[in-house]
């Protein structure tokens, strides 16, 4: 009695033929906040450049406003003076509202610069925003799953910056938080503080103040951001909220204490 014909392994093709994820193309802008009222900007869009300046007039009337277009830089210099005192909370209102627009427009935050910056630059920021690829011109067999692929395709998520930030030891504030979400971000911030909270009040618009317990605390500064941030983020978690932390982008510029800037 003859053995059954055996039926021979599916083929499968070595690892360096198989096809990879497709890799978007992207394009890269800098934002420079320099001097006491500048804001520079370096190879952003038309439309993001127009909604900066949208969100600079809203705080402050520009008194000067340059453009090169061949080499894609526009600069504004504002009527105040918001840089000068970084730690006001309207000029920490301002940068997370220069943040919110640039998000909006598709942007996404990649890191800070440390070279090639000018004199009087106080920080300059990198940003991302993957570019519209042209699909190829499928054919008519194809081109019914190609639009059904494309239909299944998930539209790209932005998040939502909003700010912590320390006044002081014993002093923190939340700036910007969604409206939606502003009583849970504030529970957490109540509840974060291992001591408790003496007072809290509104400060500005849409920015809260809280006054901490205590003469200081022993965690390390890193640990009570983590905490703060890990209590927020148990509330806002599916909302893609994106929180900044203002001292690291106003008082310290080095790449290394951006741990907390969350993507």
């Amino acid at each position: 009695m003859s053995s059954p014909p055996t039926i021979p392994p599916p083929f499968v093709p070595r690892r360096e033929f198989l096809q990879g994820p497709k890799h978007i193309k992207n394009s890269f802008s800098l934002l420079a906040i320099s001097g006491p009222n500048c804001v520079r900007l370096y190879s952003f869009a038309t439309d993001a450049v127009q909604t900066l300046r949208r969100v600079l007039e809203q705080y402050a009337p520009i008194l000067t406003a340059r453009e090169d277009l061949p080499n894609s830089l526009s600069e504004f210099s504002l009527d105040k003076k918001p840089w000068a005192n970084p730690k006001s909370v309207p000029s920490e209102k301002l940068l997370v509202d220069i943040l919110v627009a640039v998000y909006q427009c598709g942007y996404t935050y990649l890191s800070t610069l440390d070279y090639g910056r000018e004199a009087d630059d106080r920080l300059v920021m990198a940003f991302s925003k993957p570019e519209p690829m042209a699909p190829p011109f499928p054919s008519n067999a194809t081109r019914n799953e190609s639009s059904s692929s494309t239909s299944s395709e998930k539209p790209l998520e932005r998040l939502v910056p909003f700010a912590i930030s320390f006044s002081s030891m014993t002093v923190m504030r939340v700036i910007s938080p969604p409206l939606h979400l502003t009583p849970a971000i504030l529970q957490a911030c109540r509840g974060a503080w291992p001591r408790g909270v003496v007072s809290e009040k509104r400060v500005y618009q849409n920015s809260y103040e809280f006054k901490l317990k205590g003469y200081g605390c022993k965690l390390s500064f890193g640990s009570i951001v983590d905490r703060l941030i890990y209590s927020s983020f148990q509330y806002s978690s599916k909302t893609h909220l994106q929180q900044i932390h203002c001292d690291t982008f106003l008082r310290s510029y080095h790449p290394s204490t951006l741990n907390h800037f969350l993507s």
